[in-house]
């Protein structure tokens, strides 16, 4: 809310506040690790240069991977 754009990930602005962030911090030498809850824009982040990034919150990473076992032992 502080750029005055709450909830808009794609916002131009945001993503150029994303790459300036990105730049300042490799030219210090820093690791960047992002959050997004999304493949595609993990994928999109990573072309932007960002070293890491975590795709979803562990618990919703566990009830996915819950899900996938209930299913893989019902089609037994």
């Amino acid at each position: 809310t502080a750029m005055g754009i709450p909830g808009q990930f794609e916002n131009p602005k945001l993503m150029n506040a994303v790459e300036t962030i990105i730049e300042a911090a490799h030219r210090a030498g820093k690791f960047v690790m992002i959050y997004c809850d999304d493949v595609n824009k993990a994928k999109q982040y990573f072309s932007m240069g960002i070293d890491s990034v975590t795709v979803g919150l562990d618990v919703g990473i566990l009830i996915e991977a819950y899900k996938n076992k209930v299913v893989k032992i019902r089609e037994s």
